[in-house]
């Protein structure tokens, strides 16, 4: 993560922490942090802490957001409040670890598309869906949960639903109702990371699943 004091707005990391987290969210404090490692500064910024509706582990969320190198765009973080992590300051230090752990855990590349991590993709892929290109959109995000599934096997974590839920958004508005079951079975079957479980795609996938046994 690199270095910044210049935060976006509050609602939007909002949207990115409900999106997220499949639940309301409120922000109740925002909070200056520096994380230093000796002299060297690893991270200086600020920390919206979210109060959390109808999560089912966490009742608190930490997020900021950081510049991605190279580029215009951020990379936003929304890290759930645990016994270990219980602070901002605690928050920002466990991303920098993840991150570190990524990054030397990934030396082919798992997890990017065309040069990029497949997190970087969000803005174009919401761009494509505002102007009605849904099958550049599904195109695309086919190749993104590919690398986000690649990457979570290889490091050892859980796969964010994200992907998934706009292919199966996507398939439903296509009314391809085979093809929104399939890719809601193959989130179903990955690996969650704590407090990454979407309980929408879960209740979207028990709709289908009835559908599908009463046209047999």
């Amino acid at each position: 993560m690199q270095n910044q004091l210049t935060e976006v707005a509050t609602s939007e990391l909002q949207r990115h922490v409900e999106r997220l987290h499949d639940c309301a969210a409120t922000c109740s404090a925002a909070v200056e942090v520096h994380d230093r490692f000796g002299s060297e500064t690893l991270w200086h910024g600020v920390v919206h802490v979210f109060d959390l509706t109808y999560h089912p582990t966490a009742d608190l969320c930490y997020a900021w957001s950081s510049p991605v190198a190279g580029s215009r765009k951020r990379r936003f973080y929304a890290v759930l409040h645990t016994e270990q992590v219980d602070s901002p300051a605690k928050a920002v230090r466990a991303a920098i670890v993840k991150d570190f752990k990524r990054e030397s855990q990934n030396p082919s590349g798992m997890g990017f598309v065309d040069g990029r991590h497949y997190s970087a993709y969000v803005v174009e892929v919401r761009r494509l869906k505002r102007v009605g290109d849904l099958d550049g959109a599904k195109e695309l995000l086919l190749r993104l949960v590919d690398a986000s599934e690649a990457e979570a096997e290889g490091g050892g974590w859980g796969v964010d639903p994200w992907y998934c839920e706009q292919l199966a958004i996507i398939y439903q508005k296509k009314k391809q109702p085979a093809d929104e079951l399939a890719i809601l079975e193959r989130y179903e079957r990955q690996a969650k990371a704590p407090g990454m479980v979407s309980e929408r795609l879960a209740r979207r996938l028990a709709e289908l699943r009835a559908k599908a046994r009463k046209s047999e």
